[in-house]
């Protein structure tokens, strides 16, 4: 056959060639080939191409190339196309494309792609692209992506991605990314993240953002994390810190409620503390010793002035809850049978808490109110029995000096936990204060500032 002769060969006539036939053709008869000839190959003839064949080609003879052609292709042939070439390409084609295609790419050819091709990519034949050719991707051509097609990406593969390019990207395909892609993103490509970008990524991609990629969000990108993370238990410390901000750390730090509660008590060195993000000491409550022969008046002088509204404004509602949760369990280890009322107060303050949005410390206020009009209704009722103490502790505060200060001690002697949960009302500290020992009194007062 000669050139002539393949020019006026029937289009039909083309699906009877077969894959040897095309390996013995000569190159220069690729350019008589047109798109209509193209579309009736045998899709199984095509492995008898290669890469000097396909360099032949007239660039529009490509537009002929269905899926089930390019699939055939041999990887090691990919080399003969150009950029004029894929331009041509029915988008519908590119499914056809394997891994091992893209692999043996030239990185030029890349930004021939636009989003409606890049949408027909084979999820599976992702891992095919380097970093290098990432690089040379148009960034409007990133709209194409899926999620399914972002989870095959090769992890080595993020550096490729610059701002531009995330910033184009479809949100809904955030979902594919995982955490051993996400920590190979460069820092600077970070900015084209925006607050729809982040709230559509897995929670475990969104922690493994070191605090060198976080810097570079926009605002509301970072905001979008804040909204979409229910807790940051896995985020790294110095991340927790970029997220909240300077003016948001009312506690001195971002650590957990359960680390609070050991710098408080004492058990922690500033060290180990700053390894768990409270590196600011808690020191806005000072509790002194009161010498137990003390009057009851000058008992309550030295108790710190305790605002249950104050110290709720600093907690999220997520953070009050687990505060509350923590101090209930506590009290159920330590309390008797008379500290069941505390207990039942102390779970009202937990659902209440739970309920709250994230930005309503209104609620939190308003819980915190009425358990001290539930105190304050109880010291009314002036109790008598056991059952009662928390009530008659409460009503202490109003009734005479002498029966206050009994009646504290005996609840001292059984509800050791009480206390922690009346932690808000002067008639519980003042029942702490006057146990019959210095070192018990302070420790319950240390206990109920960490329910609060």
């Amino acid at each position: 056959f000669d050139v002539d002769q393949f020019k006026n060969f029937d289009p039909m006539a083309m699906g009877g060639f077969g894959a040897d036939h095309f390996q013995n053709f000569d190159p220069s008869f690729m350019g008589t080939f047109d798109a209509e000839k193209v579309g009736n190959f045998d899709p199984m003839a095509m492995a008898g191409f290669d890469a000097d064949k396909f360099k032949h080609m007239d660039p529009m003879a490509m537009g002929g190339f269905g899926p089930e052609h390019v699939g055939n292709f041999d990887p090691s042939a990919m080399a003969g196309f150009d950029p004029d070439m894929f331009k041509n390409f029915d988008p519908m084609a590119m499914g056809g494309f394997k891994a091992d295609h893209f692999q043996n790419f030239d990185p030029s050819l890349m930004g021939t792609f636009d989003a409606e091709k890049v949408g027909n990519f084979d999820p599976m034949a992702m891992g095919g692209f380097d970093a290098d050719k990432f690089k040379n991707f148009d960034p409007t051509a990133m709209a194409g992506f899926k999620a399914d097609q972002v989870g095959n990406f090769d992890p080595a593969a993020m550096a490729g991605f610059d701002a531009d390019k995330f910033k184009n990207f479809d949100p809904t395909a955030m979902a594919g990314f995982k955490a051993d892609q996400v920590i190979n993103i460069e820092p600077q490509a970070m900015a084209g993240f925006e607050r729809d970008h982040m709230t559509n990524m897995d929670l475990g991609a969104l922690a493994s953002f070191d605090i060198n990629q976080v810097v570079n969000l926009d605002e509301t990108a970072k905001a979008g994390i804040g909204d979409a993370v229910p807790e940051f238990t896995d985020f790294d410390i110095d991340v927790r810190k970029e997220f909240i901000g300077d003016e948001g750390l009312r506690l001195g730090g971002v650590g957990s409620f359960e680390d609070l509660v050991e710098q408080l008590t004492g058990t922690q060195t500033p060290e180990e503390l700053a390894e768990s993000g409270w590196e600011t000491p808690s020191d806005a409550i000072v509790f002194e010793e009161t010498a137990p022969e003390l009057g009851l008046d000058s008992i309550l002088d030295t108790l710190p002035s305790f605002n249950l509204e104050d110290a709720f404004a600093g907690f999220s509602a997520e953070a009050g809850a687990a505060a509350a949760e923590a101090a209930a369990e506590e009290k159920a280890d330590a309390a008797a049978a008379e500290v069941a009322a505390a207990e039942a107060a102390a779970a009202a303050e937990v659902a209440a808490a739970e309920a709250a949005a994230a930005a309503e410390v209104a609620a939190a206020e308003a819980a915190a109110a009425a358990e001290v009009a539930a105190v304050e209704a109880a010291a009314a009722a002036e109790a008598e029995a056991a059952a009662a103490a928390k009530a008659e502790l409460e009503a202490a505060a109003a009734a005479e000096k002498e029966t206050r200060r009994l009646e504290l001690e005996a609840a001292a002697e059984v509800a050791a936990a009480e206390l922690v949960a009346a932690a808000a009302a002067e008639a519980a500290a003042a029942a702490e204060a006057a146990a019959a020992e210095k070192e018990t009194r302070r420790l319950e007062l240390a206990a109920a500032a960490a329910a609060a």
